[in-house]
């Protein structure tokens, strides 16, 4: 077929056009951490209504943006945690939990309020499962009378719930999330590092292994 000079023009754009699709693509999915400066690094900080899995004490605090909305933090808990168990019990790391969600929904964000409340006063165990296995029960009613029974039971509870302490964090976290620049959750922050996206458990034990081992090598 004789290719005129339309035709030309026609593939040259197209292409100039996938190349410029997948600089982008690069660009947003890119893998390597990025450095931030120490003034934004000095936000991770560990709050008092963090959610902590592992000993407070670790050599290691690995920070996690997440929601239990978001799949993929949700195969976090369920592939990646179990691998680091090792480590967690070794008192070598602790993943640091910020609740991150720019939801409208009055029930989700009551449902988070209810999260980093009880996790401050209670037994946060059950929640963490129930929200992990069937993130869409806190738009039931069923599971807003159960945070009404929260409240009633532990007014400590409630009154984190209904004031201002549970909403002012998990405001906070959100103004973070806009500094850090983050593109979206699970994002992590390990020392001055920032690792965005879901990594597979061999890929996401070796970062923390690289950082133990620095952590290590300075000590």
């Amino acid at each position: 077929m004789r290719l005129t000079k339309n035709h030309i023009i026609a593939y040259t754009l197209s292409l100039a056009i996938i190349v410029l699709l997948a600089i982008k693509l690069w660009q947003y999915y890119d893998k390597k951490p990025e450095a931030k400066s120490k003034a934004i690094i000095n936000i991770a900080k560990q709050q008092p209504l963090d959610i902590v899995f592992g000993n407070d004490s670790a050599t290691l605090s690995v920070y996690m943006y997440a929601s239990y909305n978001c799949s993929y933090c949700r195969k976090f808990f369920t592939d990646v945690m179990p691998e680091l168990s090792s480590l967690m019990e070794e008192k070598s790391i602790k993943i640091v939990m910020r609740l991150t969600s720019k939801t409208k929904d009055s029930r989700l964000k009551r449902a988070l309020k209810a999260a980093v409340c009880v996790n401050l006063y209670g037994n946060f165990q059950y929640l963490h499962k129930l929200l992990l296995h069937e993130p869409k029960v806190v738009y039931t009613q069923d599971f807003q009378s159960m945070i009404d029974e929260f409240s009633v039971k532990d007014p400590f509870v409630g009154e984190c719930i209904d004031g201002q302490k549970a909403s002012e964090y998990l405001e906070q976290n959100i103004q973070e999330f806009d500094n850090l620049k983050l593109k979206g959750t699970p994002s992590f922050i390990i020392e001055k590092y920032v690792y965005q996206g879901y990594r597979d458990p061999e890929a996401f034990k070796a970062i923390i292994e690289k950082h133990l081992s620095k952590i290590e090598k300075e000590v």
